[in-house]
C-alpha cells in the first residue's frame, strides 16, 4: 500500500525500512525536507499565504501517513511475535514434558517430607494426648501415599524414612502423655476425695460450736475402796486386863473353866461383837 497525498510517495515497505534499519528513517525525514527547501513561502499575496497553509499540510499527512505505518506495522509485528512466542512455549513444554513431571513430582515428595518434620517441630512440649493423636491421624495419608506407591523412587527412600521415624515418636510421646494423664487423673481424685472429707469434717465441727467450745467435763474420781481391817490382837497387857475383869465378872454366872475359854476366844478374835453387861440381882 502506498500514498501519494503528502510531499512523497510512501507505502509500507518504505516504512518498514526506516523503522527496522538504522538510518532510513532520517533518509526518510531528509526527502521531506527537501521537499520543504524548495518552497518559498509568500506572504505578500493571498495566494502566497494559502500555498503555506498547504505545505505545512502537507507535512502533516506525510507525518500522518509514516505513524498510520507505523502503527499498522508495528501492530502486525505484535501479532506476528504473539503467534511465534504462543507456539514456541508450546514446543518448549512438549519436549520438557517428562522432565517436568518428575521435577514437579519430586517437589510434591519434598513438600511432604517438611510437613512431616514440621509435625514435630510444631508439637509443644507437655501436649495432651488428643492433640498427639490428631497428629498422627494427620500422617495417615502420608501412609497411603507410600502404600500406593505414589511416591518416586529417587525420592521414596528418604520419604519412608521420615515417615517412620515422625510416626514412631508420634506413638511414643501418645503413650507417656496417656500414662501421664492417668497418674494426673489419679492424683486429682485422691485430692478431691481429701478435700471433700476436709470439707464434711469442717461442715460438721461448724454444725457444733457450743459443744466444740465447753470443755470437756473432768472424770469423776473412781470411789475408794473401803479399808479391809485386820482383827488385831490386843496388846498383852490389855488381854490381859480384860482378862482378869472379864473373868471376875463371868465366874458370877459360869464356871471358872468356861468364863476363861470364853474370854480367851475373845481376845483371840474368835467371838466378836460380843457385848457383856452388867445386871444388878
Amino acid at each position: 500500500m502506498s500514498t501519494a497525498t503528502g510531499l512523497i510517495t510512501i507505502d509500507n515497505d518504505m516504512v518498514a525500512k526506516a523503522l527496522l534499519q538504522e538510518g532510513e528513517m532520517q533518509i526518510l525525514v531528509d526527502r521531506v525536507k527537501g521537499e520543504v527547501a524548495e518552497f518559498v513561502p509568500d506572504m505578500t499575496t493571498i495566494k502566497g499565504r494559502k500555498a503555506i497553509a498547504s505545505m505545512a499540510n502537507k507535512i502533516a499527512r506525510t507525518k500522518t501517513q509514516v505513524d498510520g505505518f507505523g502503527k499498522d506495522m508495528v501492530k502486525q509485528i505484535q501479532e506476528a511475535r504473539k503467534l511465534c512466542v504462543s507456539e514456541l512455549d508450546a514446543m518448549k513444554l512438549e519436549v520438557r514434558k517428562d522432565l517436568t513431571e518428575y521435577e514437579e513430582a519430586i517437589k510434591a515428595d519434598e513438600t511432604d517430607i517438611v510437613a512431616m518434620d514440621k509435625i514435630l517441630k510444631t508439637l509443644l512440649p507437655g501436649a495432651l494426648s488428643t492433640q498427639i493423636k490428631a497428629k498422627i491421624e494427620s500422617m495417615a495419608k502420608y501412609a497411603l501415599k507410600l502404600e500406593g506407591g505414589e511416591v518416586h523412587d529417587d525420592i521414596e527412600e528418604r520419604y519412608a524414612k521420615e515417615f517412620n521415624d515422625t510416626i514412631d515418636t508420634l506413638n511414643e510421646l501418645f503413650a507417656a502423655a496417656v500414662h501421664h494423664e492417668a497418674e494426673a487423673a489419679e492424683l486429682e481424685a485422691l485430692r478431691k476425695e481429701k478435700a471433700e472429707r476436709e470439707a464434711a469434717a469442717a461442715a460438721e465441727a461448724a454444725q457444733k460450736p457450743e459443744k466444740a467450745s465447753e470443755p470437756a467435763p473432768e472424770p469423776k474420781p473412781a470411789p475408794a475402796a473401803k479399808a479391809v481391817t485386820t482383827p488385831q490382837e490386843p496388846s498383852k497387857t490389855a488381854a490381859q486386863t480384860m482378862t482378869k475383869e472379864t473373868i471376875e465378872d463371868l465366874t458370877r454366872y459360869m464356871t471358872s473353866l468356861a468364863a476363861e475359854t470364853l474370854v480367851a476366844a475373845i481376845v483371840h478374835g474368835k467371838i466378836r461383837n460380843l457385848s457383856l453387861r452388867k445386871e444388878r440381882f
